[in-house]
């Protein structure tokens, strides 16, 4: 494998403000993160099934999704889901305006993410299961005993590198993965335009993150 493309991903997410942790979660794979999903449905959890598959699918921190209201979703269809994230995650609360903002959700387990989502109705928060607690539910499992919280965000993130590695994802793609991650990433537009507009599904489509949720 060419070990440039993650070189230069990784310098490039430095530099526009990503900050590599000294002591990372472990990664959970796509598939074993498919398999607990699964187990939670067959006990009928589909709130915490829901912020499993939106965390993923969203490459979004467990403590931010799980904060989520039914108001932060503006479109939710088998198709694409789009999430306002309006000052939840980490290290950009109270901004109106950020290139992160928006998230489209679209490809794999997005169907099944709506029917979740849609089963939930109008929920006041996405899940009450915490960052401490669903960390105790994956070491409950054998496959993801070594897991927590974090590890779900690290796995979508490992996911997309190999992917950019592999030159699935294309080259100049590392600013929406960043942007994907809600790191700090450049825009073509200023903060200051982005809470400007009033057509908040349009902006999340000019965006671009759907170019990389279609990945994970």
């Amino acid at each position: 494998m060419d070990v440039q493309p993650l070189l230069t991903l990784q310098g490039n997410l430095r530099a526009i403000g990503a900050k590599i942790s000294a002591n990372p979660a472990p990664s959970i794979t796509r598939d074993a993160l498919g398999r607990f999903v699964a187990l939670l449905v067959d006990k009928r959890r589909f709130d915490v099934a829901a912020a499993c598959l939106l965390s993923w699918k969203s490459a979004s921190r467990w403590g931010d999704v799980r904060r989520l209201t039914r108001a932060h979703i503006l479109r939710l269809t088998p198709e694409s889901i789009i999430v306002d994230w309006r000052n939840l995650p980490k290290g950009w609360r109270g901004m109106r305006a950020h290139p992160s903002r928006y998230t489209q959700v679209c490809g794999r387990w997005t169907p099944e993410l709506c029917r979740l989502l849609q089963q939930l109705g109008q929920f006041g928060e996405l899940t009450a299961v915490t960052t401490s607690q669903i960390s105790k539910m994956f070491q409950a499992n054998k496959e993801t005993e070594h897991c927590r919280a974090h590890s779900v965000k690290h796995g979508a993130f490992d996911h997309l590198v190999r992917l950019r590695a592999q030159g699935v994802i294309p080259e100049g793609s590392d600013e929406l993965i960043s942007r994907t991650l809600k790191h700090r990433a450049h825009c073509a537009l200023p903060d200051v335009s982005i809470g400007y507009a009033n057509d908040h599904i349009a902006m999340a489509e000019f965006l671009g993150t759907h170019m990389i949720t279609q990945h994970l």
